[in-house]
Formats: C-alpha cells, structure tokens, sequence
C-alpha cells in the first residue's frame, strides 16, 4: 500500500491511492506552465567530462490497476524545459480515474519536465447510493441538515432526470453547517451544497422531493445543487468549487441507480425552469465544467 494511507482512516470508503489529501489540489484549467521540476542550477554537474545531458526526458505511466487508451507511448519522451503535454485518461471498472501524480505533486499537461519520472494515476471507488446518500470520497454528509423533508415525501430514482443548478445567494462562500440550517430553519433546499473551499456537502437524500423552486416539474424531477455565495456571469464560483461541481455530477450522470440522468445537457440552471437569475451564471458556463 502507500504511506497515506492512514491520512483517510476515517473516510467513507478506501482511497486508492498514494498522494495523501490529494483531491483538494485544482485541476489544469490552461494557465502558465508549472515548473514542478526545476532545472537544476548546473544541470551538467553530475556528468563527467565530455559528456553532455541529454536533451529529452523519459515520462512513465503507471495506471495502478488501470488501462491506458490504445495507441498510448509508454514511456513518453519528452524534451527538458517544456510541457508534458496531453496526459492519457486511463480506465478502471468500479474505479472514477482523478488525474496523474508524482510523490505528492500533481501533474498536469503544462507541467515542465526536466528528468525522467514515473507518474502514477490516482483513483477512487466510485461513486454509490445508500439510502439517498451519495457515498464518495468527495461528500460529506451534513446528518445534521436532514429534518423533516418539507412535507413533499420522496420520488423514485427513476423519475429523477435533471441536475438543477442554483447559487445560495449567501454572504458567506464557506458557511457553517448552523449557517446553512438558519437558511432554512433546519430544512435544507438542496441535495448538496458546494463551498468555496471545495467540500461537498449532502444536505438531502436523492430521494427527497424539495421545494427548491416554484415549478412543481422541477421540484419531481431535480437533484438540486447549490453553490455557496452570490454569483453572476462575472463573478464565479472558486476554481475549486467549479472542480467539486464536475466531480459531483460525473459521479451522478449514467450512475445506475439514476438511468435517466445522462448527459451534460442534463444539468440545467434554475432559471431554466421559471424567470429567475439563480444561479447568477450561465447553463453554458456551468455545462463547460462538467
């Protein structure tokens, strides 16, 4: 095994993997390059006289259990001081793939590389459902938000067809589980609720039909998702709440205990269904994060 493994002792279920709390790092959203390994300040000083370094580096994947696409080169041959590159998504069964790291350094394809390394991809079990409870690594569940369930009673999981989207429309990006529950005098009107920090939290079971919105066919049909904050077209949730809003959608699209939420196109604002700026940003916006 590795040796963080004790670092998730108290987690939901195993972490495969070796890069300690790794799932809180940003993924590559095409900025600068990320100079993880810099080139040493005499980059010959190790090599004897009348050789020279050579000017490309070998980079290794390792799928750790996992399967590279067809067609991938392993190893990679790289040239010193550039990017990486487009990095393969390898595949698991029973496993959602979470990116490529070396020790605790996660890569990404505007990593520069200046030596030869092996990267290792870092998985999860995926995603199930107990109970209306969505058990992942990523979400904590929030016992102390599930009183009664607003006098609407629960809906099959078949009849559950779309994510829909909101902002909380609240000072705090990072509120308090007792912040949330004066929202609603303990009644929670989202399933989850994505903080600025990132963390997931369960406010609901899937089950539960809410009156999140005034269209009684959104309240049937949705699992509603919240943003902690106030947001509009310009002002957008953190990059780490927009990674944990992919990470809990893909988690829920094609799961299969919810057949009929499938496609990104099933992700939709509230405003969508009745005249209302929730969630401050556009469908188009937050499609392009999943």
């Amino acid at each position: 095994m590795n040796n963080y493994q004790d670092e998730f002792t108290n987690m939901q279920e195993p972490y495969e993997n070796n890069v300690g709390q790794a799932f809180l790092e940003p993924e590559f959203t095409g900025e600068s390059p990320q100079a993880c390994f810099p080139e040493p300040a005499d980059t010959n000083s190790a090599l004897t006289d009348g050789q020279q370094r050579s000017p490309e580096s070998l980079v290794t994947f390792n799928a750790h259990g996992g399967t590279l696409p067809p067609g991938t080169h392993n190893p990679r041959w790289v040239w010193n001081g550039t990017a990486i590159g487009t990095l393969p998504i390898p595949i698991r069964p029973g496993f959602e793939f979470v990116g490529w790291w070396n020790g605790n350094t996660q890569i990404h394809a505007n990593t520069v590389i200046w030596h030869n390394i092996t990267i290792i991809a870092s998985w999860w079990t995926a995603a199930s459902i107990t109970n209306g409870h969505l058990m992942h690594q990523r979400v904590v569940q929030q016992p102390q938000s599930l009183g009664h369930n607003v006098g609407n009673g629960d809906r099959a999981f078949a009849n559950i067809d779309r994510i829909t989207v909101h902002h909380s429309v609240s000072t705090s990006h990072t509120p308090s589980i007792q912040e949330v529950n004066n929202w609603w005098a303990g009644n929670a009107l989202y399933h989850f609720l994505i903080r600025g920090d990132g963390s997931i939290w369960q406010l609901r079971p899937i089950g539960a039909r809410l009156r999140t919105t005034l269209s009684t066919n959104a309240n049937d049909r949705s699992i509603h998702i919240a943003f902690a904050g106030t947001f509009s077209t310009a002002t957008l949730p953190t990059l780490a709440a927009r990674n944990s809003f992919s990470t809990l959608c893909r988690a829920i699209l094609g799961h299969a205990q919810l057949p009929n939420i499938t496609l990104i196109t099933h992700a939709v604002g509230h405003g969508d269904w009745e005249p209302n700026i929730c969630p401050g940003f556009s469908t188009a916006q937050f499609r392009s994060w999943i």
